[in-house]
This record gives structure tokens, sequence and C-alpha cells, in this order.
């Protein structure tokens, strides 16, 4: 199915429903197409899977997504502000200038997906694998990062804040994400500072 098509709908459909209402996705696999400037917000995502999609300056915000996959899609400069992630995979995936602002992330795999120049200010990520992927330039102000993996990711000019700094529990730098190495917010912010 083309996203393209259920975009129109959705954007009517949510100009003319009460706000906090949802469309439901239930089961739809998108794939291989570019989606700009879309209205995709308060969307309700439930085992999709999004294989070889471009996003370009989409809207998310107040979206829900669960056990969804994300096969090498690409996102740059879209909004999941207040979004939510449970049991996600992002397989390949690319995240250029996005914002996860208030987004809570719930037993996600996101082992080698890129964060690029990325705002997860005052975000909550539990049971998290970050292991091999990207953290480029991403801003953590007020964030709460538990039981996250991260052997092996690459997280460079890291921004944890000042006056709300990012608190970090229980992030596992195990090779094998077995919980042998843990480390809390002072020493995470003095490996990892930008």
């Amino acid at each position: 199915m083309k996203l393209s098509k259920l975009t129109l709908q959705h954007s009517d459909w949510l100009k003319n429903n009460a706000a906090g209402s949802q469309i439901d996705l239930t089961g739809v696999s998108l794939e291989g197409e570019q989606i700009k400037s879309a209205e995709l917000e308060s969307a309700l995502y439930e085992r999709v899977t999004f294989e070889g999609l471009e996003f370009f300056s989409c809207n998310f915000t107040g979206a829900s997504f669960f056990d969804c996959n994300f096969l090498s899609c690409r996102f740059t400069d879209c909004s999941f502000h207040k979004a939510e992630f449970h049991n996600c995979t992002f397989e390949r995936a690319v995240f250029s200038e996005c914002s996860f602002t208030k987004t809570e992330w719930y037993r996600g795999d996101l082992r080698e997906a890129s964060f690029h120049n990325c705002d997860f200010k005052w975000s909550y990520l539990n049971s998290v694998d970050l292991r091999g992927g990207q953290l480029i330039g991403i801003k953590l102000e007020g964030a709460l990062w538990s039981n996250t993996k991260i052997h092996g990711a690459r997280l460079d000019g890291v921004d944890f804040g000042n006056l709300h700094p990012a608190d970090i529990q229980a992030t596992d730098i195990s090779p094998g994400g077995d919980g042998t190495a843990l480390v809390e917010s002072p020493e995470f912010r003095k490996m990892f500072s930008a």
C-alpha cells in the first residue's frame, strides 16, 4: 500500500475530527516511496512495516508505534514530538535533523541506526538497544535513559544539557549487552561529552 494515498485521507480526517483522535494503520506494509511534508500526527501504527521509505519534513507528533519495523528508512527534518515507540525495530534507519522531544521509547532495537543532529530533549528511553549505532550531535537536555545498551555505538558531539542534565541510568557498555559493564550519568557524560 502507498502511504501517499493514506496521507491525504488522514490529513482531511484530522481536520474534521476532534483533537486527540487517532487513525489506525494496523498491519499495513508500506514500502519504497518518498513522503514529503505529510501530517501524520496522532496516528496509531501497530505491526506496520516501513521499508525503504524516505520521509522529508513530516509531522508524527503524538503518533504511537507498536511492534513496527523500519527497514532502511530515512527521516529528514521530521517531528516526533510526544510520540511513543513500543517494541519497534529500526534496521539501518537514518534520522537527520529530527525532533524527538518528549518522546517515549520502550524495548526498542535501534542497532545500527543513525541519528545526526537530532533533538532528544526530555525524552525517555527504556530498554533500548543502540549498539553499533551513530549518535552524532544529539541534544539530551532533561532526557532519561534507563537500561540502554550502547557498546560499539559512535557518540560524537553529544549535548547532555546544562540546566537540566540528562539522567543516564544503568547503561550497558558490555560487548555482549549482558549487563556486565554498567555506567551511570557522571561516568557516561565523561565518556561521551561534546
